[in-house]
């Protein structure tokens, strides 16, 4: 029994660090849907928690066949404990006087009522892999310019409010080219194919975005910089990160590579966080880099380091940066401003 008691507990353990590992993966999954998408990593988010599953599952199986052995032995040692009385009583019955009720009472005194129950947890359903935004299956080069034809745009809430009406514009291989909204039809086309026809995980995976809350994840600098690139190599994961200004910083730290950012990358300011998304743009090689409000929340100093890094990099890739920001537009090549009805 003391054994059994034993291993149960490491058992268990095992049990619930896989189970974390689980939770874990899930929660990530889910509170970065957003990024995951608009990165197009669902494949690798998926991946990741199916292994986490997979891990629990054998870890689940192999603590219930241990545990299922224990109690087993335990049980039967009870059963032979209980054949032993009823062989006693029956001697004592034939020989000794004893009568049937002493034997019963006997019996009673012996408590062998022991129970197991083992659950496992099922995979969740696979979701689908189709989306809402497109149907389209081509795939052309991601490169050259950008066009803007005529497009008008309405959120779903309000279809009948037009917010973008008749907008034309091109921006060419690289070009940075500033944004700025004051307080859907057309066509956008890409090397003159229509986006609608695009292969929507296929122009996800040629798309960096650098948004305004930066999408990290609790893990290692490395596999922050590295998700959704399954054949980069370490050394471009290292070039990335110099180039985005980071590589310093993160060998000044104790782990380096290995520092983990902490959930929300709360371990780290926000101006290393955006450079961190801009290095994981480039190890992606993204032909276009989007920045939604990238620079709202930094200060001067931090907006300055990533519109350096930004300028540094825009030579071989599209840039389009969202801003309200005078100091963002002035370091743009060119910067538009429409208006919303």
């Amino acid at each position: 029994m003391v054994f059994q008691v034993r291993w149960s507990g490491q058992i268990e353990l095992r049990n619930k660090r896989a189970r974390e590992e689980v939770a874990k993966q899930y929660y990530n999954a889910v509170a970065n849907v957003r990024a995951i998408r608009a990165m197009a990593l669902e494949s690798v988010f998926r991946a990741q928690f199916e292994r986490s599953l997979g891990t629990a599952m054998r870890t689940g199986v192999q603590g219930a066949f241990i545990t299922g052995c224990g109690f087993g032995i335990v049980n039967a040692l009870i059963y032979v404990a209980e054949a032993a009385l009823f062989y006693v009583g029956a001697v004592l019955m034939a020989h000794e006087g004893y009568s049937y009720l002493k034997m019963l009472q006997a019996l009673n005194l012996v408590v062998f009522s022991v129970t197991i129950a083992a659950q496992l947890l099922s995979f969740i359903p696979y979701l689908g892999t189709d989306t809402d935004e497109s149907k389209g299956t081509l795939r052309f080069p991601v490169d050259g310019r950008i066009s803007f034809d005529r497009v008008q745009f309405s959120y779903p809430a309000r279809p009948d409010t037009l917010v973008l009406k008749d907008i034309s514009f091109q921006v060419d291989q690289g070009e940075c080219v500033a944004i700025v909204v004051r307080t859907t039809g057309g066509s956008i086309r890409i090397n003159k194919h229509p986006i609608s026809d695009a292969d929507v995980r296929y122009l996800r995976e040629h798309i960096g975005v650098v948004s305004q809350h930066p999408a990290l994840f609790d893990a290692s600098v490395t596999e922050n910089i590295m998700f959704g690139s399954t054949r980069t190599t370490f050394e471009e994961v290292q070039n990335a990160a110099k180039a985005a200004q980071m590589h310093d910083w993160i060998m000044s730290q104790e782990r380096g590579y290995d520092t983990t950012l902490g959930e929300g990358a709360a371990l780290i300011s926000g101006g290393q966080a955006q450079r961190l998304q801009i290095a994981r743009a480039l190890v992606r090689q993204s032909n276009i880099l989007i920045m939604d409000e990238a620079t709202s929340a930094l200060d001067p100093a931090n907006q300055d380091a990533i519109m350096d890094t930004v300028m540094a990099i825009k030579q071989d890739r599209i840039t389009l940066i969202v801003t309200h920001k005078l100091a963002v537009m002035q370091r743009c090549d060119e910067f538009w401003s429409f208006r919303m009805e």
